[in-house]
């Protein structure tokens, strides 16, 4: 699926099944998803940086917590 191609289909009200499995496909063919995955580990561990600098309370960890939840969920 090209760029394009993914472009039209999400402008599109009538997509299939198997528009999305193609799509889904190549995404990963193309090492889309790994990327993304790498991606999200680099920003979480960011996050998890700038949240030491902060006091140790119920709110910081509560991000914390979502952020490895968000990592962990989608792995």
């Amino acid at each position: 699926a090209s760029r394009k191609e993914v472009e039209r289909l999400c402008e599109s009200e009538s997509v299939t099944d198997d528009d999305i499995a193609r799509v889904v496909q190549r995404v990963a063919d193309s090492g889309g998803f790994e990327y993304a995955r790498v991606s999200g580990g680099e920003f979480a561990e960011r996050a998890h940086h700038a949240l030491s600098d902060l006091p140790d309370t119920v709110a910081r960890r509560s991000l914390s917590a979502s952020i490895s939840y968000v990592m962990e969920r989608h792995s």
